[in-house]
């Protein structure tokens, strides 16, 4: 039998007010396939905006990000964040003296194809958001003390071979209703 009523109202008249709670009312995607490189000074975030989602949710509903990354370093110390309208947002690690607060992040040792450090870090969080539009974006953080290229989606050589992968980053929002 097919569904035709949600709490009582008919399918044309429900909106995401009506939605019980722990619904989902938005799905919102954004995927990277290309190729990146940043120059990222020490400690610094650096936007993706080929990573980012613009919207507005509705009442007291909460968002739920969710980022899959492929990055590269020079060094061993990556990490990433959200950002919502370029401020810092969601789960990262708990500050301790110098150390950089980040949701996840790759601090390697050893080597990895003649010095190349990679990571596929997914991370996720939930926020209830402020009224009104904001972007939501990855942030890739340079945690070596000084400048370093950070990759994405790509190795540090990026040689035109089978051993040099190549990959996508994705960037998801859910909006749920209810608090």
């Amino acid at each position: 039998m097919a569904l035709t009523r949600i709490n009582n109202n008919s399918l044309s008249s429900v909106t995401a007010a009506g939605l019980p709670e722990g619904s989902i009312v938005a799905v919102k995607h954004a995927s990277d396939t290309a190729a990146r490189d940043y120059s990222v000074a020490s400690a610094a975030t650096q936007s993706v905006s080929t990573l980012s989602i613009t919207h507005t949710a509705t009442g007291s509903n909460k968002i739920v990000l969710v980022a899959n990354i492929q990055g590269y370093s020079n060094s061993s110390n990556m990490g990433i964040v959200f950002l919502s309208d370029g401020s810092v947002i969601g789960d990262r690690g708990d500050a301790a003296s110098n150390r950089i607060r980040a949701a996840a992040g790759a601090d390697q040792r050893g080597e990895l194809n003649g010095g190349q450090y990679s990571s596929r870090m997914t991370i996720s969080t939930e926020i209830t958001p402020t009224a009104g539009s904001h972007t939501y974006t990855v942030g890739l953080i340079n945690g070596r003390g000084s400048t370093d290229t950070l990759y994405l989606n790509r190795g540090v050589l990026d040689a035109d071979n089978t051993s040099n992968i190549r990959s996508a980053s994705t960037l998801m929002l859910m909006e749920i209703a209810g608090a």
